[in-house]
């Protein structure tokens, strides 16, 4: 574990890391029994007119034991990394010797850790220093992301194996499933159009990868998963926003699920985690998506040997097997 010990912050203010935030008071100090790896840090103001200033974010990594130390710095309202200086060094070791320091500092949610290492466990130091210059930068300026290059094609009615397996050879599939990751968290929480259209490309690109996503069922289960807590964290308004107008993911998931269905035999963690991707998008999204192939619900006990349905209740069919955005008062 590590912890990231936060200074002079001033009351009221809205901190938060990951997947959680809350409006802080005047003792705080920080977080701690932080996993080790990336995060972001994220931080609105409020100020005499009660108003919150725009959210500003940081990511870090951090390592195992690490005891990272900001400052406040009023004038620019944002952390200043002190954790090297004279008093950084002076803060930290005082958390180990004032009993009411530690009493201080917020735990990091255990309920929100496991989603959180399954969005970025890929994501490793030296992709955040080739994203940017510095371990901790500024998020709010596109213009300093530097996400991998690969060359995509328009139509992904072609199995794009062979451009996927450049980008493995280039880095590896764990970096790869890394970029996926890193490009969703700047998304989702550093407000990044820039790191939407990354996530989209890296998503189109594995999606309609056929061959690979066939021939390699532990990298395809190793993405599936990614993928299944990204969209559970993906926001419920996603498709109704501007930046969402064009509805490229439920196109990319009708890629992937014709991919799965014919493959054959797949393992029982692809069907299960094909079965919770189609779920989510349905309660959580309205989005609902065609049944898996014959074969593969008689294969998980579905559908009897006679061809009798057991239990096909967590299904929707579409019968023009195309995605469907419903409202979502007809999910209820």
């Amino acid at each position: 574990m590590a912890c990231l010990i936060c200074v002079d912050t001033p009351p009221r203010t809205v901190f938060g890391m990951d997947f959680f935030g809350a409006q802080i008071g005047p003792r705080f100090k920080g977080i701690r029994d932080v996993p080790s790896g990336f995060h972001i840090a994220f931080w609105s103001v409020q100020d005499q007119t009660n108003s919150m200033s725009l959210k500003t974010s940081k990511l870090l990594f951090l390592e195992e034991g690490q005891e990272a130390v900001w400052r406040w710095d009023a004038l620019t309202e944002a952390f200043e990394d002190i954790s090297t200086t004279e008093d950084g060094l002076r803060i930290a070791f005082a958390r180990h010797n004032e009993v009411m320091f530690n009493g201080d500092m917020a735990p990091y949610p255990q309920i929100d850790m496991n989603d959180w290492l399954i969005c970025t466990d890929r994501i490793t130091k030296e992709a955040v220093a080739r994203l940017q210059r510095h371990d901790v930068i500024d998020l709010d300026d596109d213009k300093k992301y530097r996400f991998m290059a690969f060359e995509t094609r328009q139509n992904s009615h072609f199995d794009q194996s062979p451009l996927l397996q450049q980008l493995f050879e280039k880095y590896s599939q764990s970096d790869v499933l890394g970029e996926l990751q890193i490009s969703f968290s700047l998304f989702i929480l550093g407000d990044s159009y820039a790191a939407m259209n990354q996530w989209r490309n890296v998503l189109t690109l594995i999606c309609s990868s056929d061959t690979i996503l066939s021939d390699d069922q532990t990298f395809c289960a190793e993405f599936l998963e990614v993928f299944r807590v990204q969209l559970q964290r993906l926001p419920e308004d996603f498709f109704v926003t501007v930046a969402a107008s064009e509805n490229f993911l439920p196109r990319v998931i009708k890629n992937l699920f014709q991919i799965l269905d014919h493959t054959s035999p797949l393992s029982r963690e692809i069907i299960e985690l094909r079965t919770q991707i189609q779920n989510t998008m349905q309660t959580k999204h309205g989005v609902v998506l065609h049944a898996t192939a014959i074969q593969e619900l008689q294969s998980i006990g579905l559908i009897d040997e006679d061809g009798n349905v057991i239990d096909l209740s967590h299904f929707v069919v579409d019968d023009d097997e195309l995605p469907v955005v419903v409202g979502t008062d007809s999910l209820t």
